[in-house]
């Protein structure tokens, strides 16, 4: 099996072809949001609402609040 290391990821990924997949196999990736993706996204979207992008407006209301400490990240 292939096994590569993509620039800034610690973890190994492997791959595999379909033929190498078996019944109950799984995979899962996590990534923890910051703030640099929420700004990226934006960009990327052009959604530039301040929900997401200035958290003194997300923080007028607490159904805007977000752990990443940026807004809104849906």
């Amino acid at each position: 099996m292939d096994m590569t290391k993509a620039p800034g990821v610690d973890a190994m990924i492997e791959n595999r072809t379909f033929s190498e997949i078996a019944i109950g196999d799984s995979a899962s990736v996590t990534h923890t949001l910051t703030k640099q993706d929420i700004e990226l996204f934006a960009i990327v979207s052009g959604d530039v609402n301040p929900t997401h992008l200035d958290p003194t407006f997300a923080d007028t209301d607490p159904t805007k609040w977000s752990p990443t400490g940026c807004g809104a990240a849906h």
